[in-house]
């Protein structure tokens, strides 16, 4: 007899069992019926398994590492910088009569324009 464990059968014995449940349509429904629920639950455990990757991952997801957020807080500062730079720029134009200047003096001749159409 040849079994990896003393509590499984060996592979002659459980052939002659399948044989003799096999004989009859009962037998067959049973083995059928029997494998359709094991296979549920096998689905079921796999299905059980993803979602609790899914949680995982989503959870990893909703916690930003620290690098990240500082890297995110540089930029930032970056474009806060060129902000105030531009910004100053553009007062600094006006002041001077520059393409501010001009930009704004067009808008207010069209808006006058428009106005009096109206």
């Amino acid at each position: 007899m040849s079994t990896t464990e003393s509590t499984q059968l060996a592979i002659e014995d459980y052939e002659a069992i399948e044989e003799a449940v096999m004989e009859t349509a009962r037998g067959r429904w049973f083995l059928a019926e029997y494998a359709r629920r094991h296979r549920q639950a096998d689905t079921l455990a796999i299905v059980d398994r993803l979602d609790r990757i899914e949680r995982t991952v989503n959870r990893q997801r909703k916690v930003p590492d620290v690098d990240r957020i500082r890297l995110d807080l540089a930029d930032m500062a970056e474009a806060i910088t060129r902000t105030k730079q531009e910004i100053f720029q553009m007062k600094v134009e006006s002041e001077q009569g520059g393409r501010f200047a001009e930009a704004s003096n067009e808008l207010d001749a069209i808006v006058s324009q428009y106005s009096a159409l109206i």
